[in-house]
């Protein structure tokens, strides 16, 4: 037997498809036994060879399935893009991110003309026909027009032959196709008639004729430019940017990249002893923890040639625990980032309880900042901000934060009802009482922490991947570290605004199967809702179900100053938290977005605050109907969700949308019902 699989092959996995193999010889042999009765040698061969090439094939696909389960893929997939800078000393580069399915490409150069090439190319190296195509996000200026396109060449030198689709900077130019037929001869521009200029590109490989292609949805494609050039086989295709300059990079991100596999492996392994059955087998990254796998199968002939018996094909998509979808098409998992809060009172504002049974209005700007987050509103009591107690104590005139410690303290000696609030501003709910003579710092701006990681003055957000860098792991007091749990470089678990930043995904059903309408939480309070981010216990509520995805991590079991979960709640599994969601969506007509619960909730969309219910308060629903928000059909916007949950007494959540946000793990294309046809 020869096998050529990674040292990290599953042993026990293939231990059981050895002993398949070997059931299946002698289950084999008995066929093969009345089988002779019944038909000559030759067909009952024929039919031997194709089912125990069919088993092998299927056993290696389902080690293959078991090694992707157990995250092993990087111990087989190898990058299968790579980076070229043609005619260039300046450095580009490129980036994926999984999470939104978009790539990021940078990178100098002028534009294609002439007998030589300034560009930097993302490619892969292929063999045979090619077919790539993507829609344009963005295309950053620096100070001349930058052009991206798609490009396939005969090699990488500066003067190769090549084929290229470009879509320019600007609207005033078209989408173009420009050609170099032979080495180091002059490229010439083959656009047809009419001009148009379309986010979506695509160049298209046959033999020896080249088309090019421009669309505005990625379905209905119009030809730009055709042209017959002699490359042969092998080619370099993919990506390309230039900035109109030689030391000066320009930036593109596109999305829905087809015809390139970022990440692939392919190997073969012999069985000898089931008639030496020969497998190749090949695994593509194709998305987001989407895998696609294929296996073929041979027979080995005495003189070594290989005589093709059959194949099979297969998608899978890790979910959330990391385990696989194959069959499923009504679900998907939408990356978020948790903020877990000490709920112990050592966050001053975030614990801050108010009697509001509306929400407060205008606690942030109606834009976010560079790193996509919420911006506190500056304190003005005509915009109710966002916590009363500021205008309640601050005086009629001054604002708390202009007083010093002592006057804070002389500021809380009685209860004060606010007509413009309408609430009572209680000494009693504020963190620290009765202690106030401490506790001087009461009313820090902390609202702009809820949505990063404190102490980390060197982390820098990317919405793209929804991560922080220069994090590190949560340190344990029993020793080592939380491998899912980041805090910042000085992380003190003791401090003021103690937080752990944890990453992981809501899972968003389409109800019913095929509406194109996903939700995610619980509508009807019922005992169906999904265990892996509800806990049972608060009998006295609405809901016995409470939003708690943070349970057991983080900082585990801590209950909020006021009540704890003997004395409240039976089930008090880490209450007081923050969410952010970050999805490029794609508008089109029609489109609505519902939510529902407590406690405050910003939905921004094209950088727009378009749902405003803050505050500590009952349940509450907001639509937007992003019909009204003036979008461009077809344009891409970013959606930015950010959800806090600061009380004991509820937790809820129910999302409803068909914004199509994400892409429901792909259906199981493997063929389990080991049908070939005609075995004879």
């Amino acid at each position: 037997m020869r096998i050529r699989f990674p040292v990290s092959l599953n042993t026990k996995g293939f231990a059981s498809i050895v002993t398949l193999l070997v059931l299946f010889g002698v289950t084999a042999l008995t066929v093969h036994t009345i089988m002779n009765t019944k038909m000559n040698m030759t067909s009952a061969e024929n039919y031997r060879h194709r089912i125990q090439s069919f088993y092998a094939a299927d056993g290696v696909m389902t080690l293959l399935a078991q090694e992707m389960i157990d995250t092993a893929e990087n111990v087989y997939l190898k990058d299968a893009i790579f980076v070229e800078n043609v005619g260039l000393t300046v450095q580009g580069g490129h980036g994926y991110c999984k999470y939104n399915n978009t790539d990021t490409i940078y990178g100098a150069g002028k534009t294609l003309s002439g007998t030589k090439d300034q560009i930097t190319f993302i490619y892969q190296k292929f063999n045979g026909d090619v077919d790539i195509s993507f829609r344009m996000v963005s295309l950053s200026k620096v100070n001349r027009d930058p052009l991206c396109g798609i490009m396939i060449r005969k090699s990488l030198s500066d003067n190769s032959g090549n084929v290229a689709v470009i879509r320019p900077y600007m609207s005033s130019n078209p989408v173009s196709m420009r050609v170099r037929r032979t080495a180091a001869a002059a490229t010439v521009d083959v656009t047809e008639k009419p001009f148009g200029y379309n986010n979506w590109i695509r160049l298209k490989k046959s033999g020896k004729t080249f088309i090019s292609y421009r669309s505005d949805d990625g379905s209905v494609w119009k030809v730009v430019g055709t042209d017959t050039v002699t490359m042969g086989e092998e080619t370099y295709a993919g990506i390309i940017i230039g900035s109109g300059s030689t030391d000066v990079k320009s930036t593109a991100i596109v999305s829905d990249l087809r015809g390139m596999v970022r990440r692939s492996y392919s190997d073969s392994l012999t069985f000898t002893f089931s008639d030496n059955t020969h497998i190749n087998y090949t695994i593509n990254e194709l998305g987001q923890d989407l895998f696609s796998m294929s296996t073929e199968a041979f027979k080995l002939k005495a003189n070594g040639e290989k005589n093709y018996v059959s194949n099979l094909g297969q998608q899978l998509s890790r979910k959330r625990n990391r385990q696989f979808i194959s069959t499923s098409i009504d679900s998907a998992y939408v990356p978020v980032t948790f903020y877990d809060y000490r709920a112990d009172n050592s966050n001053p504002e975030f614990n801050v309880y108010h009697t509001s049974a509306k929400g407060m209005k205008n606690m942030v700007q109606k834009t976010l900042d560079a790193d996509r987050k919420p911006v506190p509103s500056a304190f003005s009591s005509s915009e109710q901000p966002r916590s009363c107690f500021l205008y309640c104590y601050s005086g009629y005139g001054n604002t708390w934060y202009s007083f010093p410690a002592s006057k804070r303290i002389n500021q809380i000696t009685s209860n004060i009802f606010d007509s413009s609030c309408q609430m009572y501003c209680v000494k009693s709910h504020l963190p620290g009482y009765p202690n106030q003579t401490v506790k001087s710092w009461w009313f820090s701006d902390s609202l702009k922490l809820w949505f990063r990681p404190s102490d980390a003055p060197g982390a820098e957000f990317d919405p793209y991947t929804g991560r922080w860098s220069n994090l590190k792991n949560r340190p344990r007091s029993s020793g080592g570290v939380a491998a899912d749990e980041w805090v910042g470089q000085n992380y003190n678990k003791y401090g003021q605004y103690a937080t752990i930043v944890i990453y992981d995904s809501l899972k968003f059903r389409e109800k019913p199967s095929g509406s194109g309408i996903f939700v995610f939480g619980d509508s009807l309070y019922s005992t169906t809702v999904d265990t892996q981010y509800y806990v049972f216990g608060c009998s006295d509520s609405k809901s016995k179900y409470k939003f708690m995805p943070l349970k057991r991590k983080g900082f585990g079991f801590d209950p909020t100053f006021y009540y704890a979960p003997s004395s409240y709640c039976s089930s008090v599994e880490n209450f007081s938290f923050s969410m952010e969601m970050h999805k490029l969506f794609t508008y089109k007509p029609g489109q609505i977005f519902t939510f529902k619960g407590d406690d405050d909730v910003w939905v921004f969309i094209n950088n727009r605050l378009v749902i405003d219910l803050g505050g500590i308060h009952n349940e509450l629903t907001a639509t937007v109907n992003l019909d009204t928000l003036g979008l461009k059909e077809g344009e891409m916007y970013w959606f930015d969700f950010f959800y806090c949950e600061r009380f004991v007494s509820e937790s809820n959540i129910y999302i409803t949308t068909n914004m199509q946000m994400f892409v429901p793990p792909q259906s199981n294309k493997r063929s389990w019902k080991r049908d070939y046809g005609d075995l004879d």
